[in-house]
């Protein structure tokens, strides 16, 4: 029977992620969430926003997407269980501008795939299928 196929569909292929600009400051570094000032950054509009920590165990913190990001995390400044995270190593943030029917889906992709610390109520309740894209840091095989 394997000669002349299966019944049983065959799953997708699987699809490589989409590379994504997320920002960095000019020297190449991943922005301080706790110092960044979205202004002097030139932060406006929307997109998808990753927060994470560092230290010894690094781990996603958060995941979003808005049509005004700075807004959007000087939100998250005071919210004190992603803040409480700032102690395990910094916190950190980074965006990028992606458009606004794909934001959705890259935000499903990210949550799912990162487990972000705190969940984000917006992203638990997103339908539309998931969008792969590259997580900060990562490099385009």
């Amino acid at each position: 029977m394997a000669l002349f196929g299966s019944k049983k569909k065959k799953p997708p292929p699987p699809v490589r992620p989409t590379p994504v600009d997320w920002a960095r400051n000019p020297r190449g570094q991943f922005y301080k969430f706790v110092t960044f000032e979205p202004e002097k950054a030139g932060l406006t509009g929307g997109g998808v926003y990753v927060i994470w920590h560092s230290g010894v165990q690094p781990h996603w913190v958060y995941v979003g997407y808005s049509n005004d990001i700075a807004a959007d995390l000087d939100t998250l400044a005071d919210n004190d269980e992603l803040m409480s995270y700032n102690s395990r190593g910094g916190l950190f943030v980074t965006w990028a501008p992606i458009k606004p029917e794909y934001r959705p889906g890259v935000v499903r992709f990210l949550t799912e795939s990162m487990d972000p610390l705190v969940e984000n109520p917006k992203a638990a309740v997103i339908a539309d299928e998931p969008v792969p894209v590259l997580v900060p840091g990562a490099k385009a095989a």
